[in-house]
């Protein structure tokens, strides 16, 4: 995904001029973005990697926020998503639209609260809402549906029914069985649950359903592995149960722990993109000694030159992360692949038994 740089943020400043000259280098910007964005594309198909095209995120020029809205940014980057999807269309590639499908939700949003907005307060980066927004999206345009596990047991018959996406088996005793799903529920903490409202995420992806037929009418206490999971009637079980969300089953339980895992790559990764900007950004022509004193002394000019401007602040904490993060470098490569391995080995499934206690 490419764009939100691209469309410079100060050709479009609160209250600027728009005249043909301003017009021209808005143009010029364009073209200079549809080319790079091509030969990314043409890089990645030349080396045999399939790529998958995403329209920008959205920058938010309707919200009525603090920050002033740099107007016609937006609309800069529905001309990226329309040359993105031509993109598509040239290398018979998907295309995980964002713009408008975000656009679209934000504006109806707007109508309701005109304060309110999907990403954050500087109109530009996503916060938990609109992150979950784009990943509903990515998924949507990949795997339309897929949810965790569909199954319904005739408890009665001692006959299963449906198992879909898991293995099923009915256990000796008493309403008693044993389930292993193929997938783990996604852990949908209380960061992510405003975002809900605006997409479907449980309803295609996150339904670990269960049904039970043929119990003996009453309520039945449901426990896996022995620990309480619900109470539930006849009624609620013949219908089905999303077990995809209850937060005290053992598989609810093993995805928190992915997702904390989840969550410690994105910190060490981040900390190893430090190290890369750096060195692409602000040392691409240093050729002064190779030392690091020699290199703070050009990084800090560099900032300093950069003071008044709109990424200064920014700039400044890179370069100081920069200096603290890189004699941890080879420690953190190794942390990295180290946690990947982890939560590749955490998140399989296991066999879990179940069983219906009447009260």
């Amino acid at each position: 995904m490419t764009g939100m740089n691209d469309m410079y943020g100060y050709l479009f400043t609160a209250g600027i001029k728009v005249d043909s000259e301003l017009l021209e280098k808005r143009e010029e910007a364009l073209k200079t973005y549809q080319g790079h964005t091509d030969n990314l594309v043409k890089l990645l198909v030349t080396h045999n990697i399939k790529p998958i095209l995403m329209t920008p995120s959205i920058y938010d020029q309707t919200a009525t926020l603090k920050i002033p809205a740099k107007f016609g940014k937006n609309d800069a980057l529905v001309k990226c998503a329309k040359l993105v999807r031509e993109l598509g269309k040239k290398y018979n590639a998907p295309v995980v639209d964002l713009n408008p499908f975000m656009l679209h939700i934000n504006n109806e949003a707007q109508k309701k609260d005109p304060f309110y907005t999907i990403v954050g307060p500087d109109r530009v980066h996503p916060k938990e809402t609109g992150h979950f927004i784009m990943a509903y999206k990515i998924l949507n345009t990949i795997f339309p549906t897929e949810n965790v596990s569909s199954i319904s047991i005739n408890i009665k018959e001692k006959s299963i029914q449906k198992d879909d996406n898991c293995a099923v088996k009915i256990e000796s005793g008493q309403n008693k069985f044993s389930i292993k799903n193929k997938s783990l529920p996604f852990p949908v903490n209380d960061n992510f649950k405003e975002a809900q409202q605006f997409v479907p995420f449980i309803e295609n992806y996150n339904k670990e359903e269960l049904q039970i037929l043929g119990l003996k009418k009453g309520i039945y206490v449901l426990k896996i592995d022995e620990v309480a999971i619900d109470t539930l009637s006849t009624k609620e079980l013949k219908k089905g149960v999303n077990l995809a969300s209850n937060q005290l089953t053992p598989q609810y339980k093993q995805a928190e722990k992915v997702f904390d895992l989840c969550a410690k790559y994105h910190d060490v990764q981040s900390k190893l993109r430090v190290l890369a900007l750096i060195r692409y950004r602000s040392l691409n022509n240093y050729k002064g000694p190779e030392n690091l004193e020699s290199q703070k002394v050009y990084l800090e000019k560099q900032v300093e030159n950069s003071k008044g401007k709109s990424w200064y602040e920014y700039s400044k904490m890179t370069s100081n992360k920069y200096f603290e993060i890189l004699p941890k470098e080879k420690e953190l490569w190794i942390e990295l692949e180290q946690i990947r391995n982890e939560i590749y080995s955490r998140n399989i499934p296991v066999k879990h038994f179940y069983n219906l206690n009447k009260l």
